[in-house]
């Protein structure tokens, strides 16, 4: 129910969780707490997920439940790093690492190289990245996680993106989007349109730009992950300045602005207002230019972030 139908799912997760307690079915609270808190996270109730977290980790740590505290920690990171906190963020998947090569969980030190290599990305560490992300797609091909390799290859061909090989960029994209398809997995398709889309808008391929990020939207849209609607309403803002509509961009741009700020996505308030400080500039208002560009300089100085053009 998670991208189908996100009220049953949540639905079926509190009854789950109130199941379990009423049992004193200890393991499966922590499981239930857990999973509340990844669909919590993924909906951007950042700090509600972090709560459930934290109750799922003070209680797998009482009953000995490593497994239950390895998701716990996995999960916070990934929450922390979605804030923009990404010195907490570092701390918890390091200490879940350490955890992982304890038990030998081989599914948990892929799922921790693979958010090791999301934050790198996010701190402009590409080379990092790039071994994060390959370090995850040998653990899951240990394993024979399918899906996850998929995940996998789409980050590298992120990153290679990022570095404007766009061949190899568009070579992983594909390999991963025929194992979504496959494993009709919703999300991972989305974000490989999202980034397909960025890559068509870099060789101006303007329409194909359009109609990725349209099919990645309606998809985000269905499941509610507001974090990824505010990326791609911002990155059609994109489109449309570099065609030179400033005035429908600047309308994109702010709608991106207002998602990240309902959120309280620091690093896209920060990317949204560098985006709208150039459409200012672009419409002939350097007051407001100055206003935003300002605000984004104050964003990123504090997370210790590099900005892109747009």
């Amino acid at each position: 129910y998670r991208y189908e139908s996100p009220s049953k799912a949540k639905e079926s997760l509190i009854q789950s969780i109130d199941l379990a307690e009423k049992s004193n079915m200890d393991r499966l609270s922590v499981e239930g707490l857990n999973k509340f808190a990844d669909f919590l996270s993924s909906r951007a109730s950042y700090d509600s997920a972090i709560v459930e977290y934290n109750k799922a980790a003070a209680l797998a740590e009482k009953v000995s439940y490593d497994q239950g505290l390895s998701e716990a920690l996995l999960g916070l990171g990934i929450t922390y790093m979605r804030k923009g906190n990404l010195k907490l963020a570092t701390q918890y998947l390091e200490e879940n690492l350490k955890l992982v090569q304890e038990i030998n969980d081989v599914e948990g030190e892929a799922n921790t190289y693979n958010n090791f290599g999301n934050i790198y990305n996010e701190q402009g560490e590409y080379t990092k990245a790039m071994e994060s992300y390959t370090m995850a797609y040998k653990k899951n091909a240990e394993i024979g996680n399918v899906r996850n390799m998929g995940i996998a290859m789409a980050s590298i061909g992120l990153i290679h993106q990022k570095l404007e090989n766009f061949q190899d960029a568009i070579n992983y994209f594909a390999r991963s989007d025929s194992i979504f398809k496959d494993q009709e997995f919703l999300g991972g398709r989305a974000f490989v349109l999202k980034n397909m889309a960025i890559i068509y808008k870099n060789i101006q391929k303007y329409p194909e730009s359009l109609q990725c990020s349209s099919e990645a939207l309606e998809i985000y849209r269905k499941t509610g992950q507001l974090r990824e609607i505010g990326q791609i309403t911002h990155n059609i803002g994109n489109l449309y300045w570099e065609q030179d509509d400033y005035q429908t961009a600047l309308i994109y741009h702010k709608q991106a602005y207002e998602v990240d700020t309902q959120i309280g996505d620091s690093i896209g308030i920060a990317m949204a207002s560098q985006a709208m400080a150039i459409n200012y500039l672009s419409l002939n208002d350097p007051g407001m230019a100055l206003l935003y560009s300002k605000e984004a300089l104050n964003i990123a100085s504090k997370l210790g972030i590099m900005l892109t053009v747009m």
